[in-house]
């Protein structure tokens, strides 16, 4: 009798923990000359901070002269996310001084920058569409800080 409940709670427990862990996909491997929307800066900074030591993943999009970048970083380091936006912002400027730059660690606009950056990436919108979307996640960024 006790070998069953111990299986069940197992069960239980696996299923619970798997169902909470949704990640984005990420493209990899597209040729970024190839694309309608050129990426290459924000691809440069996705790169510069993902060297940094607190960010697990990073997601950028760039269009004319803005640049998104969302972060995320790793579970003990969320005490200093403030401090952490900080850094990155000050890093990316050194290297994109004629950028305006939304950084941001909210997982909502990770999310959603994923998913302008897959829609480019998969050529489902064109530049008007880009910068659109982009000006909704800046706005939604700005409003809950």
């Amino acid at each position: 009798m006790d070998k069953k409940w111990v299986v069940i709670i197992i069960i239980l427990v696996s299923s619970l923990t798997a169902c909470s862990q949704y990640e984005p996909k990420n493209i990899e491997g597209i040729d970024a000359s190839k694309l309608d929307v050129i990426q290459i800066p924000s691809e440069q900074a996705e790169a510069k901070v993902k060297g940094m030591d607190e960010v697990t993943e990073v997601i950028a999009v760039n269009m004319d002269k803005k640049l998104l970048l969302a972060f995320r970083v790793k579970q003990f380091e969320k005490f200093r996310l403030n401090q952490i936006e900080k850094k990155v912002e000050e890093e990316l400027k050194k290297d994109f001084k004629e950028y305006d730059m939304t950084v941001s660690s909210d997982l909502k606009i990770y999310l959603e920058t994923t998913k302008i950056k897959n829609d480019v990436y998969l050529k489902k919108i064109d530049e008007s569409k880009v910068e659109k979307e982009m000006e909704r996640v800046i706005k939604l960024s700005e409003e809950q800080t």
